[in-house]
C-alpha cells in the first residue's frame, strides 16, 4: 500500500502581483501625457457700432480722427450755427423793442391813430369787394375798381405808418419772434454730435463742409472696455473649454476657450489694462493630451 505524501497548495499572490505590476508598466506605455500647446493671439474690440449723426446740418469741424479714444457724452463733430447764432441775435433785439412798443400802443393819443387804422382797412375791404364784383366789366370798370383799391392800400400803410403797430400786432410778433428765438437755441445747442458711449473710433466717413442728413452714419466705434483675444495654433484642433493662459504683460490671463463662429477667442477685461486693438502675442493652451508611447 502506497502512501501519499501531502503537499501544500501553492500560493497564487506572486502570481496576481505580477500580472498587475504588468498591466501597469503597459499602461503607462500608452498613457495619455498632458501637453501645452504654443499659440498666438490678436486682441479684437469686444463689439463695434455705428455712429450716427443727432440731426441735419454742414460739419463745422471734427472733434474726433481715428484712434481717438473717446467718453460718453465726448464730442465727436460740430456743425456750423452760425445763421442761427445770428437768428438768435435777430430775434433777441426785436424782443427788446416791444416793451416801449406796447406802451406806446395802449398811450390814449395812439387810440385816434388806430382808429384811423382801423376805418383805412374797412375803405380797403370794400375797394377789393368792389374789384371782385367788377370782373367780366367793362375795362374802364375794372380798371377804376383798382384804381380804388389801390389808392385805399396806400392809405393802409399810410395810416399804420403814423399809428405803428397795434396791441394785437405786437402780440402776433412776440408770439412769432419768440418761436424763432426757440428754435435758433435748440440749434445751437445740438451743434455737437456726442459719442453714445466710451471706445475707440474705429473709423470717420465725415469731413468738414459735408452735409448731413440725420441718422447719417459718420463712422465706428470700438467697444473696449473688454477685448476678444483671438486665438490661433497652427495644426492644433482647438475646441471649447480648454484652459488657455494669455500673455499680457506681468499677470497672463487664464481663462477656458470659447468658441465663436468655428474660431477660438477669450474675453480679457480692459477696464484698467489699456491694452489696444491689434496687439499679438504668445498663448499657452492645455490641449487635450495625446497616447503616447515613452521608453
Amino acid at each position: 500500500m502506497f502512501q501519499h505524501e501531502l503537499q501544500p497548495e501553492k500560493s497564487r499572490l506572486p502570481l496576481v502581483m505580477g500580472v498587475v505590476a504588468a498591466v501597469v508598466v503597459i499602461g503607462g506605455l500608452f498613457a495619455p501625457l498632458p501637453r501645452t500647446v504654443k499659440g498666438t493671439f490678436t486682441l479684437a474690440p469686444l463689439s463695434t457700432a455705428p455712429l450716427k449723426a443727432s440731426r441735419a446740418g454742414t460739419v463745422a469741424r471734427l472733434a474726433v480722427s481715428v484712434g481717438s479714444a473717446v467718453d460718453k457724452g465726448s464730442t465727436l463733430l460740430t456743425f456750423d450755427v452760425s445763421a442761427a447764432e445770428k437768428a438768435i441775435a435777430d430775434a433777441e433785439a426785436v424782443l427788446k423793442t416791444l416793451p416801449a412798443k406796447r406802451k406806446a400802443a395802449d398811450a390814449p393819443a395812439n387810440k385816434k391813430l388806430q382808429a384811423a387804422v382801423d376805418k383805412a382797412l374797412e375803405a380797403q375791404k370794400a375797394a377789393a369787394d368792389a374789384v371782385s364784383k367788377a370782373e367780366g366789366k367793362p375795362a374802364p370798370v375794372v380798371a377804376a375798381a383798382k384804381k380804388k383799391l389801390a389808392d385805399a392800400e396806400a392809405a393802409v400803410a399810410k395810416a399804420k405808418k403814423v399809428a405803428g403797430p397795434s396791441k394785437a400786432e405786437l402780440d402776433a410778433l412776440a408770439a412769432s419772434t419768440q418761436k424763432a428765438l426757440d428754435d435758433a437755441k435748440a440749434e445751437v445747442a445740438s451743434a455737437n454730435v456726442v459719442s453714445p458711449s466710451a471706445g475707440v473710433v474705429s473709423a470717420l466717413s465725415v469731413k468738414p463742409q459735408d452735409a448731413l442728413v440725420a441718422d447719417a452714419t459718420i463712422g465706428a466705434l470700438d467697444d473696449v472696455s473688454k477685448l476678444r483675444a483671438l486665438i490661433v495654433a497652427e495644426g492644433e484642433v482647438l475646441t471649447a473649454g480648454l484652459e488657455a493662459s494669455v500673455a499680457l504683460g506681468q499677470a497672463p490671463v487664464k481663462a477656458p476657450l470659447t468658441m465663436v463662429d468655428g474660431k477660438a477667442e477669450v474675453v480679457v477685461d480692459n477696464q484698467k489694462a489699456g491694452l489696444k486693438v491689434g496687439a499679438t502675442g504668445p498663448v499657452d493652451i492645455e490641449a487635450t493630451p495625446r497616447g503616447v508611447i515613452h521608453f
